[in-house]
C-alpha cells in the first residue's frame, strides 16, 4: 500500500493540478478505512489492479517513445549487479521516495538492444550559439530541480533562464499567461526577459484560478483558455 501510495504522489506531481484531487481523496479513503472508495480509486492509482501471472503482448506503455530516447539516446547499458547497486544507492540519496521508481529506468535500457546509426557524445555546452537560449523552468519539478535550470543557464553563454513560480513538471503542467507572454516575445522578436523574471501561474492545484477572467485583458483571457486545454508531452 504505501508503495502505491509514493508511486501514485510521485506521478501526480507531475501535473498537479488535474491529478492532486484524485491523491487526496485516495489518502482521505485510508485514514477512514474506506475500501469501497478504494475500489473505485483502484484503476486510477495502479494499473493492472489485479495480479496476473501471462500478461497480453504487445505491451503498451504510457509513452512509446521514452525508451528510444531514454535508451537509444544514453550510453548503452549491460547489467552489473555492482554498476546498478551504486547507480541505486546514488538515486536514492537524492531523492529517498521518487528514486527507487525512476531506478527502474536503468534496468529497462538493459534490455534495450536497438542503438542509433550516429549519437551526439559532445560536451553539451557552449559559450557562444547561434542566438542566446531561454530556458523555462517551473520552481516546484519533482524531477528536474531548479538547481539543475540554474547550471544548464552557466553553460550557454547568453542564456536567460525564466521561472515559473508553479507546481509540475515544466512550465506547460500549469499555465501562466505570463510565461506564454515571454515565449511569443522570444519566438517572434527574439527578445529574452530581464535576469531574474519570475511568472506566476494562472492557476493552482486546489485553488483553481487565481486570476478572474473578468478582469483580464480580451487577449489575456483567450491565451489562458488556450493555455488549459494544451496537453502536456503532447499526449
Amino acid at each position: 500500500m504505501r508503495n502505491a501510495l509514493v508511486n501514485q504522489i510521485f506521478r501526480a506531481a507531475y501535473m498537479p493540478i488535474d491529478t492532486h484531487g484524485t491523491v487526496v481523496d485516495t489518502i482521505r479513503a485510508i485514514e477512514i478505512a474506506n475500501q469501497t472508495a478504494l475500489t473505485i480509486l483502484a484503476p486510477k492509482i495502479v494499473d493492472p489492479t489485479e495480479c496476473a501471472c501471462r500478461t497480453k503482448l504487445p505491451q503498451i506503455v504510457e509513452n512509446d517513445a521514452f525508451s528510444a530516447i531514454a535508451c537509444g539516446d544514453g550510453e548503452e547499458r549491460t547489467y552489473d549487479p555492482e554498476v546498478y547497486k551504486a547507480y541505486y544507492a546514488d538515486l536514492t540519496s537524492d531523492a529517498p521516495n521518487a528514486g527507487p521508481f525512476s531506478a527502474v529506468h536503468f534496468l529497462q535500457c538493459t534490455e534495450w538492444s536497438v542503438r542509433p546509426k550516429w549519437g551526439y557524445t559532445g560536451p553539451l555546452a557552449a559559450v557562444n550559439t547561434s542566438y542566446p537560449i531561454l530556458i523555462l523552468q517551473s520552481r516546484f519539478d519533482p524531477v528536474c530541480p531548479l538547481r539543475d535550470a540554474l547550471a544548464i543557464r552557466e553553460r550557454y553563454g547568453g542564456a536567460s533562464l525564466l521561472v515559473q513560480n508553479s507546481y509540475g513538471h515544466c512550465s506547460m503542467s500549469a499555465p501562466s499567461v505570463c510565461t506564454a507572454k515571454h515565449v511569443r516575445a522570444y519566438m517572434e522578436d527574439g527578445r529574452l526577459p530581464e535576469e531574474g523574471t519570475v511568472c506566476e501561474p494562472d492557476e493552482l492545484p486546489f485553488v483553481g484560478r487565481v486570476r478572474d477572467a473578468r478582469v483580464m485583458s480580451a487577449e489575456d483571457a483567450m491565451s489562458l483558455e488556450a493555455l488549459r486545454v494544451v496537453p502536456m508531452f503532447g499526449a
